[in-house]
């Protein structure tokens, strides 16, 4: 066991510090404690015993008037106003904090000071609802803080003579002394709350330095003894019985900790050594999975290129069978066409103004019978002849041939093919092959009309291709027979309408050319093939 010294024990070895120890954080809540359980006790005592001095004048206040009602009831009648201004003077000077005692009589249905300790001038009567309340026989009783001589209650009570109401009495109790009597306990609270809970907080302090601080340090400097490696250090006890339970506790797992320390340093070497032995092993076959990985990975390839490679030779030996029995079968017929249109111009039997259709069903008659003869050696020779070919000649040719059948199902032919784009190495009569193939498809995936747009342009880079697109603007190809659409057999038309052989066979014919050919579409917006062709170069003369 590493005998160094670690951050835990320059932690635990550390004295506890006045602002940052437990006794600081115990003492420092236990002050706010008492400080807002002090001060709030002497708030509400000090707000009751207000209360009551308040509470006490006022009913000292009602006592006096009401005496000076059964004064004047039990006589009968008033005496004379001298004499009762001496009684009420000698009241109010004999009686703390009484300042005004005012005595109304009823004239003519008003009430008018009749007697007052003060001068009447500065001593408004009873308002009009007042002394409706007061001929009821009912008590007014008010507060009012906003004097300049200070808070007093104003007293109304109704005065009976001969048991019915002949006036008022009025009594005012001053409320200063209360008031002045409140905030000298008040304050006298604050200065007895803050040494109380000062000298709290000391007492605190004391005893918990004495029975918490030092146990901790001690069982602190322990912990700090066994983090350096000492294992058979103990805890000493002390601080009562709560501590003395948790340093026995310590001890016992101090006691525990030993015991098993030479186990589990036997158990990490055997772990390490297991380790290592599987480390080893884990890396010998770990090499040998990568390495067969890379066998199975690279036998993989060569069996998906072989698998492809002899799917499309097979989809080819089909089609080499069909064209073979097809030129066969359309062969005969195409001979007895051309034989017959012979016949037609030794005799002068088409009109001159029809000569050069007779030409054009001759030149489309040869260029079928080249495509028959090509069929038959399309198994035989691997390669097509590389001349220069023109793609707007192509094109053109083309337009002339499928007008007069597009004009009737309002198609139209659109071709951007700049004049001087240089001329693609082609055989003329396949390339022508795969022109028509592509526009009958169009003519076919626009039921009601559209346009077929031809666009060519020559690309750069070593070696230059010129790129055509042959766009459409009919229902397009379904996303899933999209990648098989150079596939022989693949076609989305009905049974009779289709055999699916076009497009392989153009992807055939360009990619014998030496090109590339690619198909992109989206279901109800048309369709898109782009086609790569290597432009023509002579070869250099010796």
């Amino acid at each position: 066991m590493s005998r160094g010294k670690g951050p835990f024990a320059a932690v635990i070895s550390t004295p506890l510090s006045w602002r940052h120890g437990l006794l600081f954080k115990l003492a420092g809540v236990v002050g706010v404690v008492l400080v807002l359980g002090v001060f709030s006790v002497f708030f509400f005592t000090v707000s009751f015993i207000g209360r009551t001095l308040e509470t006490n004048l006022r009913d000292e206040a009602i006592l006096t008037a009401e005496a000076l009602d059964a004064g004047f009831e039990s006589r009968g009648s008033l005496l004379s106003a001298d004499r009762i201004k001496q009684e009420v003077d000698e009241l109010v000077g004999a009686t703390e904090n009484l300042d005004l005692i005012a005595v109304y009589r009823d004239r003519g249905g008003l009430m008018q000071p009749f007697v007052t300790t003060e001068d009447s001038t500065y001593i408004p009567p009873p308002t009009a609802l007042e002394q409706r309340d007061l001929r009821l026989g009912k008590r007014i009783v008010q507060k009012v803080s906003n004097s300049e001589a200070g808070p007093f209650w104003r007293i109304l009570v109704p005065m009976h003579l001969e048991k019915q109401v002949r006036g008022a009495i009025e009594v005012r109790m001053s409320l200063q002394i209360a008031t002045e009597s409140v905030a000298e306990l008040r304050s006298r609270a604050r200065l007895v709350g803050a040494f109380s809970v000062f000298g709290s907080v000391i007492l605190l302090a004391f005893f918990l330095h004495r029975l918490v601080e030092r146990p901790v340090q001690r069982l602190l400097g322990t912990m700090a003894q066994v983090q350096d490696g000492d294992l058979g250090a103990t805890a000493a006890g002390g601080g009562g019985a709560e501590f003395n339970r948790l340093s026995s506790g310590f001890n016992a797992m101090l006691t525990r900790i030993r015991e098993g320390s030479e186990e589990n340093e036997r158990l990490v070497r055997e772990v390490q050594q297991f380790n290592q032995q599987l480390e080893r092993r884990v890396a010998d076959k770990t090499a040998e999975l990568e390495t067969r990985n890379t066998q199975l990975q690279d036998a993989n390839r060569a069996m998906l290129d072989l698998e492809l490679r002899l799917a499309r030779l097979s989809r080819l030996a089909a089609v080499g069978q069909f064209a073979a029995k097809l030129a066969h079968e359309i062969g005969t017929p195409l001979h007895s066409i051309s034989g017959h249109l012979e016949l037609l111009k030794e005799k002068n039997a088409v009109l001159p103004g029809h000569e050069h259709r007779i030409q054009v069903i001759q030149s489309q008659l040869d260029r079928m019978a080249g495509i028959v003869r090509d069929l038959l050696g399309s198994t035989r020779v691997p390669g097509v002849p590389q001349v220069a070919v023109k793609l707007t000649a192509v094109l053109e040719e083309l337009r002339t041939l499928l007008q007069p059948g597009l004009e009737p199902r309002e198609i139209k032919m659109e071709f951007d093919v700049p004049p001087a784009l240089p001329s693609v190495a082609a055989d003329p009569n396949q390339l022508q092959q795969v022109f028509l193939n592509l526009f009958t498809n169009a003519v076919d995936a626009m039921p009601g009309g559209g346009t077929i747009s031809v666009q060519a342009r020559l690309m750069p880079g070593s070696p230059a291709r010129v790129r055509c697109v042959v766009a459409d603007t009919g229902t397009g190809i379904e996303p899933s027979l999209l990648p098989h659409v150079f596939e022989p057999f693949v076609t989305s038309k009905p049974a009779g309408e289709g055999s699916g052989l076009g497009l392989a066979v153009a992807h055939d014919i360009v990619a014998r050319m030496g090109g590339t050919v690619e198909a992109a579409s989206e279901s109800g917006r048309g369709s898109r093939f782009t086609l790569d062709l290597p432009v023509f170069e002579e070869a250099p003369r010796g």
